[in-house]
């Protein structure tokens, strides 16, 4: 899949705070997208009609769920770091770049049921495609610094 992905030069990392704060908001809302894609298509492989407490009973619950509590976690973590006062580090978002790719690829999985469900889905839904699309898309123009 990953030939279906934008390919770009080597990407230049914000020299300023306020840029990184952009590249965070911006790949927070690509993976967010990405996140209720694949909450709605697990929900209705699950059968899933109820109200939306239900849902996120199912969320925080649910075993069939779990693999997609690393998305949530992940999008707190980052709205938590641009929204806070420190300053946020070329490191600090190469981290998060290195996260991210580590749930959705290319690097390697931390977790392989996650990954493969993601893969499921990818390969078979043309909305989830178009989302890692735009999602791979933010991830080219971080920086790859992955120090924390």
């Amino acid at each position: 899949m990953s030939s279906d992905r934008p390919s770009t030069a080597q990407p230049v990392a914000p020299s300023d705070d306020s840029g990184r704060r952009t590249i965070l908001k911006k790949l927070s809302a690509a993976l967010l997208k990405t996140h209720k894609l694949l909450i709605d298509l697990e929900a209705a492989e699950a059968g899933h009609q109820g109200n939306p407490y239900q849902l996120l009973g199912l969320l925080t619950n649910d075993p069939r769920f779990a693999w997609l509590r690393a998305f949530s976690q992940l999008i707190v973590d980052m709205d938590e770091r641009r929204t806070g006062k420190a300053p946020v580090t070329v490191a600090q978002v190469g981290a998060y770049r290195r996260k991210v790719e580590e749930i959705v690829g290319p690097l390697p999985a931390t977790e392989q049921s996650g990954r493969a469900r993601y893969e499921t889905f990818l390969a078979r839904d043309a909305a989830v495609k178009q989302a890692d699309h735009a999602l791979h898309a933010v991830l080219e123009k971080m920086p790859t610094q992955f120090d924390a």
